[in-house]
């Protein structure tokens, strides 16, 4: 009786247990195919007994919440026999976001293999070969802005002068805090303050991600709510009378689905958004809706060229007429990455491009915007603190001029077209692109701004059976050519040689820094000491030409630094005057915060020794 009873139990045990586990497989599937990923994951880990099936669910859920270090675990699970040319797309996008370019074609090619189409595949390889060129191709600057979000701020946008994006506020005694809309004015070098904006719209939700129309009156926005455990984004029209009221919730929301990041078309006609309604391509597709009269259209998909299984968020059509995005789904450096894309000729959207390394990074890059006169680009990225923070950033596109660089052979005057030649540009100490031209010639790209600036450029050139040489040289609007001549390795040099003019080329050769105390008016001891040593050589070879480069940091106004470099350098002018120096014979260039040698621009935290290192004076001599 007693073994009857145990087999019972036993048995009732194992009913119970294999009911258990249907019930986690049933609720893991049910909140896999409504995208509640997180409890998917918790159900399909109660799972005792893990197919290839229930591993993949796995997998896919933690690759939609972008972990991909535990997506990549749950993968490898799966047998490479039963591996899908989806999950090997997968695993190579997973290698992708981590810069291993190697694995992530491999996994590409895999999945060809497997079943996946071979001219996508081909389109996603020359994608990934192709990143690996942008970055030398970019000629951005990149800065901080000096106004900075305090918490998340769910993108950005302008209006008139001003900069809006949300940061969490609680307007009310008693309501949880919400992510609400604020205003500052917006300045590259000057703070001002942060104020309320459209404070009347969003009562008791978060609000972000706007856009305006061109005349300033209308306003979209988005705004979140939670319903039913699942959050849900809306996009909401707002209208400005006395104040900013919301008008309504555009015709295409759902409750069952988000539409959020709304951006316009130039004339107000086009709305440009995200949504993961039924029937995309998974995650966050992006779509447009056309205006007929006062009331919105139906939206349609932008198609597999924008949009893929992963999400694509934050569309905004620049003045250049380019529809720009962020996605974590197409080729890039890691996570959201910017991307642009261009009408084609039967009025689609398409010639989709990474936006490149100067735009992106390993962490997320989104919300790109310009300003109204159009004159600065704006985004934002979690880059700063290794991803632990939002920050703002602009971005400008560096102006450059060819200048083509010829060398020859000292005693034949016959070309040399096989050299090493770097360049470096020594106020910031960054590299100079070459690149190698047809006819033999070396092509530099010297940054326009610098033209008849007195900036100092540093050549140096390797050629095998050559003597190495290394000269400097100021960049001029007038001189597009430079030639060099290089001895052979056995001809003798003698100092002489090395002092004769090269033509076309002045040669610069740098004597010392003077460093200055923060807001110092007057020279130091230490100074004038400096200034001694540079008045005594000069006197020695009276026939060269002397120059000083005054700089500051950035701390300040940029006018004011600007006027500060201009006194500091005619402290030491006079000062060398006053030794015997012939004023002529002096070059004074006062660049305020222009030329920050070690990073401390606006918004980013440095010691008081780091910037004096940028209060400088660049004492040179020309001959």
């Amino acid at each position: 009786m007693i073994f009857k009873n145990s087999l019972f139990i036993i048995f009732v045990f194992l009913a119970f247990s294999v009911q258990a586990q249907d019930r986690f497989i049933r609720k893991g599937n049910k909140a896999f195919e409504k995208g509640n990923y997180p409890e998917a994951i918790s159900y399909f880990r109660n799972v005792k007994e893990k197919n290839t099936k229930i591993n993949r669910k796995i997998a896919e859920s933690y690759f939609f919440l972008n972990n991909y270090e535990q997506a990549e675990k749950y993968f490898k699970k799966i047998y490479d026999s039963e591996k899908t040319d989806k999950d090997l797309l997968t695993l190579s996008q997973i290698y992708l976001d981590a810069g291993n370019y190697e694995a992530a074609i491999l996994f590409s090619e895999q999945a060809a293999l497997a079943g996946a189409n071979r001219e996508d595949v081909d389109r996603r390889i020359l994608a990934i070969q192709e990143l690996t060129k942008i970055s030398h191709r970019d000629k951005w600057r990149v800065r901080e802005l000096s106004i900075q979000p305090q918490s998340k701020s769910l993108g950005l946008a302008f209006y008139s002068d001003q900069l809006i994006y949300s940061k969490l506020h609680s307007k009310k005694a008693g309501l949880d805090k919400t992510y609400q809309l604020f205003a500052t004015g917006f300045s590259e070098k000057e703070k001002t303050n942060l104020k309320e904006f459209a404070p009347k719209i969003g009562e008791g939700v978060d609000v972000g991600a706007s856009v305006f129309s061109a005349d300033g009156k209308t306003m979209y926005f988005t705004q979140w709510y939670t319903r039913k455990g699942k959050q849900i984004m809306e996009i909401v029209e707002a209208v400005k009378e006395d104040t900013w009221k919301a008008a309504n919730v555009l015709p295409f929301n759902s409750k069952k689905y988000s539409c959020a990041y709304p951006a316009l078309s130039e004339d107000g006609k086009i709305m440009y958004f995200a949504s993961d309604m039924p029937g995309g391509f998974g995650g966050m597709d992006l779509y447009i809706s056309h205006k007929r009269g006062n009331s919105w259209g139906k939206p349609v998909n932008l198609g597999a060229e924008i949009n893929t299984t992963q999400n694509e968020i934050y569309p905004r059509v620049l003045s250049d007429g380019k529809l720009w995005f962020a996605s974590n789904g197409h080729v890039g450096y890691g996570k959201l990455d910017l991307y642009f894309a261009t009408k084609t000729t039967s009025g689609t959207w398409g010639n989709l491009k990474n936006a490149g390394m100067a735009f992106n990074s390993q962490y997320n890059e989104y919300s790109i915007a310009i300003t109204r006169e159009g004159d600065q680009l704006c985004f934002v990225s979690d880059r700063m603190n290794n991803g632990a923070r939002e920050g703002f950033f602009s971005i400008e596109k560096l102006q450059v001029k060819s200048v083509e660089l010829f060398l020859r052979d000292a005693k034949s005057n016959a070309m040399i077209d096989s050299a090493q030649v770097s360049v470096n540009r020594i106020v910031d100490n960054s590299k100079i692109q070459v690149d190698k031209a047809e006819d033999g010639s070396y092509v530099l790209s010297v940054l326009s701004k610098d033209m008849d600036k007195g900036v100092l450029y540093s050549i140096e050139i390797e050629s095998i059976g050559f003597e190495s040489q290394q000269f400097n040289f100021y960049p001029e609007s007038t001189k597009e050519e430079l030639e060099i001549f290089l001895k052979k390795k056995e001809d003798k040099i003698g100092f002489s040689d090395e002092l004769e003019p090269i033509p076309n080329l002045q040669k610069i050769k740098f004597f010392r820094n003077v460093y200055f105390e923060p807001n110092a008016g007057e020279l130091s001891a230490e100074n004038r000491k400096v200034l001694d040593k540079y008045a005594g050589f000069w006197k020695m070879f009276p026939d060269l030409r002397l120059v000083i480069n005054s700089h500051s940091d950035s701390k300040g106004s940029a006018s004011g630094n600007k006027k500060m470099t201009l006194k500091r350098g005619n402290l030491a002018k006079n000062y060398l005057t006053s030794l015997g120096i012939d004023e002529a014979k002096i070059e004074l260039n006062a660049y305020g915060e222009d030329f920050i040698v070690n990073g401390c621009i606006d918004g980013v935290e440095c010691t008081e020794d780091q910037h004096r290192k940028n209060r400088r004076l660049e004492l040179l001599f020309m001959f």
